[in-house]
């Protein structure tokens, strides 16, 4: 899971910050075009044809039957709202920062969510949790220390290239 979490958050920096990576057929001048919401639109299509095999297969009478937002509550769709939303903040993230950057956010949100549960809803930290937690705090103090730079970076990779080409 960490291996294709990890792959799928550089591809999908790649894409977004390569115009005429993820569209090599497509003329250049076009592929600038393609903004950052149109992009998540693409991605977006993949994940609704396995959202809607996987509803179907699993629920598809009741679906049939009751429609698809069948037993929806407005907590439901406070939900969905969230979501939706939290994929275009990724997004952004991702296309003005990098992918580990929002790999450390995604990190801090656990941790600052679990010391709330605690707070709040009486979660019990085991040990475990307390290693990860300062994993990831010493982490994000690394990180912070010595950003990426042109000088510490690949230079070598195709964003580089076509940025180094195109200046």
């Amino acid at each position: 899971a960490c291996m294709t979490s990890g792959f799928s958050g550089v591809w999908f920096e790649l894409v977004l910050k390569t115009p005429s990576f993820s569209h090599s057929g497509v003329d250049k001048d076009l592929a600038k075009e393609f903004s950052m919401w149109v992009r998540n639109i693409h991605l977006a299509m993949f994940a609704l044809a396995v959202a809607l095999i996987g509803a179907y297969s699993k629920d598809g009478e009741a679906i049939q039957n009751a429609g698809f937002l069948q037993g929806y509550t407005p907590l439901t769709w406070v939900v969905v709202v969230l979501e939706a939303s939290g994929g275009i903040i990724v997004a952004l993230v991702i296309k003005y920062t990098d992918n580990i950057l929002k790999n450390f956010a995604t990190a801090i949100s656990i941790v600052t969510a679990t010391a709330l549960s605690v707070a709040f809803a009486h979660f019990q930290v085991t040990p475990m949790f307390i290693i990860g937690t300062c994993a990831v705090l010493v982490a994000v103090s690394m990180y912070q220390r010595n950003p990426p730079t042109a000088e510490n970076t690949c230079t070598t990779c195709v964003c580089r290239k076509e940025g180094a080409d195109s200046s």
